[in-house]
């Protein structure tokens, strides 16, 4: 199965009325919610890693990475440093986030840290 992903996503900023907020200033998801896609060939321009791509809503079992070199962008996690999620169950870094202002809004598991399985959710 072949899975069209867009090059680039992007926001019309001139929507917003008032102040622009750092939520208004992140895109859309890059994935619906439940659905995936393998990212073999990332974008080296915004240094997005190899691994399975999701919709940020999807990701379970996951926590925060507190070790701070993995940090965050200007308006949200850039997830350019490494992984910047854990498994909440027993620390292992699995994933990066990005939702900043200059990238996608996406998950990234790394394939060798995670296995697909599905639910009923």
């Amino acid at each position: 199965m072949k899975i069209n992903l867009p090059d680039k996503v992007y926001v019309d900023f001139t929507a917003f009325s008032g102040e622009i907020t750092f939520a208004d200033r992140i895109p859309p998801p890059r994935m619906p919610r439940g659905t995936y896609a393998a990212n073999l060939y990332p974008c080296e321009h915004t240094r997005e890693p190899e691994g399975y791509v999701l919709h940020p809503g999807d990701v379970i079992g996951t926590a925060r990475n507190p070790d701070e070199s993995t940090g965050d962008g200007c308006c949200g996690p850039s997830g350019i440093d490494g992984p910047n999620l854990i498994c909440a169950g027993c620390g292992t870094p699995v994933a990066a986030e990005q939702a900043d202002c200059w990238g996608q809004n996406q998950v990234v598991m790394d394939f060798a840290a995670t296995r697909r399985s599905f639910s009923e959710d």
